[in-house]
């Protein structure tokens, strides 16, 4: 009978703090997200550069027409 009385209780109160470990977690993360956001607003930040090609001088030149309809 006690079991019966005690055990959900037990298992809403677990659940409860599940719960709201997890909306904390997800809270943070989103807020961590938007300051990150906030930081990068009109910089630009690159990462990696491909090392340059002695002797390169870029791609080929192709002729084209214009078409005119």
């Amino acid at each position: 009978m006690a079991i019966g009385f005690i055990f959900p209780r037990i298992v809403r109160w677990v659940f409860r703090l599940f719960l709201k470990d997890q909306f904390s977690r997800v809270e943070r993360e989103f807020r961590q997200q938007q300051q990150q956001g906030r930081q990068r607003e009109g910089k630009v930040n690159v990462d990696y550069t491909p090392p340059q090609k002695e002797g390169y001088k870029g791609g080929d030149y192709i002729d084209y027409e214009e078409v005119k309809e």
